[in-house]
Formats: structure tokens, C-alpha cells, sequence
């Protein structure tokens, strides 16, 4: 994790798995800061499920492929938030077609990557930028 002006860079692992034509995310964020940090809970995929555009999915023409799922919008509380303490992980699996328009046959480069509050204080303006490596996939 990095520190720059407001800004905290979070690194996730992310790798991609095509089983029965589905293709599958396996995200694992691990807090290695010496402090604990809440991280919202949908941002996490903590339902195994894709609430928001959170991946950056390029088609092999350049094209950055369509989020088709809706987008929801809410009043966030501190009930959203998962508590990770030094050294915790949270794992999340999300099938990744369900939410974005991929054509079976074609090659992906795929990065999770979103923003999160650093906590849910109305007062703390600090962002955690999270993200991971690009992978570069075929769907099939």
C-alpha cells in the first residue's frame, strides 16, 4: 500500500478462472498496513456479487467492454464496511460476465480497480485507490 496526497494505493490479487463458460474473478485483499482499515463492503464484491463498474475490461481492438449491469445507488453506513485488521484478508469470487458484455472466443486484458472511503467518518477525505494487476485472458 502506498501513500500519496490523500490518496492510499491498494493492492488486490486478482486471478481469472473460465469454468462452464462462466468466467470467474477470485479477488483477495489483504491489509498489510500496520493500521486497521474499513473498506465498503460492495466496492469488496462481499456478496460474491458485481454491484458497480469496479473492472477495467479491454477487448484485443483497443475497446473497453460495456458494464451492462444497473448501478446501485445508496446512503452509505457504517454497517457497510468490513473491518480488516493488520494482516486480514477478505476473499470474494464474482462472475464477471454476468455484469460486462464479453463475447465468448475473444481476448481481455481485465483489472479490477475502484475507489473506497477510507472509512465511513463523513470527516475523513482520505481515498483508497484499489487495484489490481492486468491479466490477460481468453473467454471460451
Amino acid at each position: 500500500m502506498l501513500l500519496d496526497m490523500g490518496l492510499m494505493i491498494f493492492k488486490v490479487q486478482m486471478s481469472i478462472v473460465i469454468k462452464d463458460e462462466v468466467m470467474e474473478a477470485c479477488l483477495l485483499f489483504e491489509n498489510n498496513m500496520p493500521d486497521t482499515i474499513y473498506l465498503d463492503g460492495m466496492t469488496l464484491c462481499w456478496k460474491n456479487k458485481i454491484e458497480r463498474d469496479m473492472f477495467v475490461i479491454i477487448d484485443k481492438s483497443g475497446n473497453e467492454v460495456d458494464y451492462i449491469e444497473s448501478i446501485k445507488n445508496r446512503e452509505i453506513k457504517p454497517e457497510d464496511f468490513v473491518q480488516l485488521n493488520k494482516g486480514d484478508q477478505f476473499k470474494a469470487i464474482v462472475n464477471i460476465n454476468e455484469a460486462y458484455d464479453l463475447r465468448k472466443g475473444e481476448k481481455y486484458t481485465v483489472q479490477y480497480s475502484a475507489y473506497n472511503p477510507s472509512s465511513y467518518d463523513p470527516d475523513d477525505h482520505m481515498l483508497i485507490k484499489m487495484e489490481s494487476d492486468v491479466v490477460d485472458v481468453i473467454y471460451q
